[in-house]
């Protein structure tokens, strides 16, 4: 049964000792539900993400944390329902693991990845466009077969 988006958004930032932006907390559930969902076709969080400019983001998740602006998120409600157990924790443990020491261009570069599933669903200018998981699991297999720049050179 997946968790709700608030209770592993706040899962993630209470590992990472609070220090994740919201730009950077999207993109690490992102990639999470596409761990997940590539690996056991079972998803972590049910909530759906969209296609917008910056890459995959849940727009619940969003309006909760964008008070904090770029700087890290602070608070979000979350934190008096279990903690994710399991597959799911396992999956978090390692998204964080792997790529929470990348920067938020680097992931931002990741999501953009021209033949993704934010590639395939982005339109400029449209809003609420949703990514369907069948594609996010699709891109998690044409990552395990294709090589993905993910330095941080540069920045």
């Amino acid at each position: 049964m997946s968790i709700d988006i608030l209770t592993a958004a706040y899962y993630l930032c209470d590992k990472s000792g609070w220090t994740l932006s919201n730009l950077k907390l999207q993109k690490l559930l992102y990639f999470a539900q596409m761990m997940a969902l590539g690996e056991s076709k079972d998803e972590i969080v049910s909530d759906d993400f969209q296609a917008w400019a910056l890459g995959p983001v849940n727009a619940d998740l969003y309006h909760e944390a964008k008070i904090y602006g770029s700087a890290p998120v602070g608070f979000l409600p979350g934190g008096n329902t279990p903690e994710p157990s399991g597959f799911r924790r396992y999956i978090l443990d390692q998204t964080l693991r792997s790529m929470g020491s990348m920067s938020a261009g680097t992931l931002i570069r990741i999501s953009h990845w021209p033949k993704g599933a934010w590639a395939k669903h982005y339109v400029r200018g449209k809003k609420h466009r949703v990514i369907p998981k069948t594609d996010i699991a699709a891109e998690y297999h044409m990552h395990k077969n294709s090589t993905v720049e993910t330095t941080d050179a540069g920045e």
